[in-house]
């Protein structure tokens, strides 16, 4: 059975953005794609899902405007679980009232502000970031400190190091491997920005342990076209 996927704050919508990468020297023809679908319920954003593919091109710089972005309709998220669709049955609210436009407002927020991400990163990093409803992270763990740190102190053209990271949020160098952990588990990539963290020595390092590091490169080569700094701790 599918029901409508629901959180404790009701129903979860998701939404997906398609981006076209021009290839080599700015050729008409996509060398690759990004995808990502944003899932949301009213209180906010509850997963990204990433993905690549094709070939990205190593000599990609920024050109504002240039990658060709676009946005599907929001729609109900489903699920096949049996809790799931017992919790959806159980539920009072209906999708299409005023539950729904709530959802389809964080999901039209979430998906405007990565479509200027993609456009133009150096900008998307000025402006307010969409709100997140994370249910299943304590708010006072180590893990969300993480994610706050990452999100505050590394701005759009900026890498940190693991280590300088768990530095960052107070802890020691030593806690580098447990920052790998929470960055491999970051359930909201690009908002909570974990392709910029880096290893110590050198290069970009893996992406959430499942997603390619050429995507990885890619991403910190179309942030470090804008005239932020490129390095941190």
């Amino acid at each position: 059975m599918r029901a409508k996927r629901v959180c404790c704050a009701g129903p979860v919508g998701q939404a997906t953005l398609h981006v076209l990468v021009p290839g080599p020297g700015g050729s008409a023809a996509a060398a690759a794609a990004v995808r990502v679908r944003v899932e949301a319920c009213a209180l906010g954003v509850h997963a990204v899902l990433l993905s690549g593919s094709g070939s990205f091109p190593a000599d990609y710089k920024t050109r504002p405007g240039a990658l060709k972005v676009s946005v599907s309709e929001a729609t109900p998220t489903t699920t096949t679980t049996a809790a799931a669709a017992a919790a959806a049955a159980a539920t009072t609210m209906a999708l299409g009232g005023a539950e729904w436009e709530a959802v389809s407002w964080q999901l039209a927020g979430c998906t405007s502000w990565l479509c200027g991400y993609f456009q133009r990163p150096a900008e998307a990093g000025h402006e307010e970031a969409p709100a997140l409803h994370l249910p299943g992270l304590a708010p006072d763990g180590f893990t969300n400190l993480l994610y706050r740190t990452l999100t505050r102190e590394v701005c759009v053209g900026r890498t940190v190091t693991y280590g300088g990271l768990a530095e960052l949020a107070g802890a020691s160098r030593t806690a580098a491997r447990a920052v790998g952990n929470a960055m491999r588990h970051n359930p909201v990539p690009l908002l909570v920005p974990c392709h910029r963290v880096v290893p110590a020595q050198g290069g970009s390092g893996s992406f959430q342990g499942r997603l390619s590091s050429q995507l990885k490169a890619w991403l910190l080569r179309h942030e470090q076209g804008t005239d932020a700094p490129t390095s941190g701790p």
